[in-house]
């Protein structure tokens, strides 16, 4: 996501820690924990553990980044990739709808950030849900989705900045945008984010009691 930071800072943290910043995670720590690993999944358990995980990823959005450029570097979207692992397609794309409405609503960089973030993670979220669902979670169909995935993102927020964000806060014309914010500017950060977002959820969903779930789900 690039939006230069002398208009609006996608991405931002405000100073200092909401009020009930621990009660997503404690949401997340018990989904963790306490639930049989066989359940029966319904629709409303989807829709609330696909809530919960939009509530940690909002929660996220007040973390520290590493700044490269005019790019934060989050785990905002790790939440996100974790329920596509978890509960499939469907609720990746009901996490990725709640938390980029909240961002929207509660974080700095508005409307404009919630938009840039949902276009960034969502090539992933459908390559790793389609993936899941047509292939199963075989390492095969996991890397063949991230790398369709993540090509999908640099090419998609190279298009976005480009001919929108960069053109709507700057003023410049695209070949004054490519001069001034060269492609390595936005491929280098989007890439890294990308790997941040899959092989994070991947990891955490591998390597805890979620495994336990995913096996359940995919059978």
């Amino acid at each position: 996501m690039l939006v230069p930071k002398t208009n609006i800072n996608v991405g931002g943290r405000p100073c200092g820690k909401p009020a009930g910043l621990g009660y997503p995670f404690l949401l997340i720590i018990t989904f963790l924990s306490g639930l049989p690993p066989t359940f029966s999944m319904n629709r409303n358990r989807l829709v609330i553990t696909a809530a919960m995980l939009a509530a940690l990823s909002l929660a996220l959005e007040f973390v520290p980044t590493i700044k490269m450029g005019v790019i934060d570097l989050d785990i905002v979207g790790v939440p996100w990739l974790i329920s596509t692992f978890v509960l499939g397609l469907g609720g990746g794309l009901v996490t990725s709808a709640i938390a980029a409405i909240g961002i929207a609503l509660l974080t700095p960089s508005g409307w404009i950030g919630a938009v840039m973030k949902l276009l960034a993670t969502l090539p992933l979220v459908l390559a790793v849900g389609i993936a899941k669902w047509k292939f199963g979670m075989g390492k095969v169909s996991l890397g063949t989705a991230f790398c369709v995935g993540a090509l999908a993102r640099v090419l998609g927020m190279l298009a976005l900045n480009y001919y929108w964000a960069i053109p709507l806060f700057t003023g410049l014309t695209f070949e004054q945008g490519i001069a001034q914010f060269p492609p390595e500017m936005i491929i280098i950060p989007n890439f890294i984010l990308a790997c941040v977002d899959f092989f994070g959820a991947y990891v955490l969903v591998t390597s805890t009691r979620l495994k336990e779930r995913v096996d359940a789900f995919s059978r």
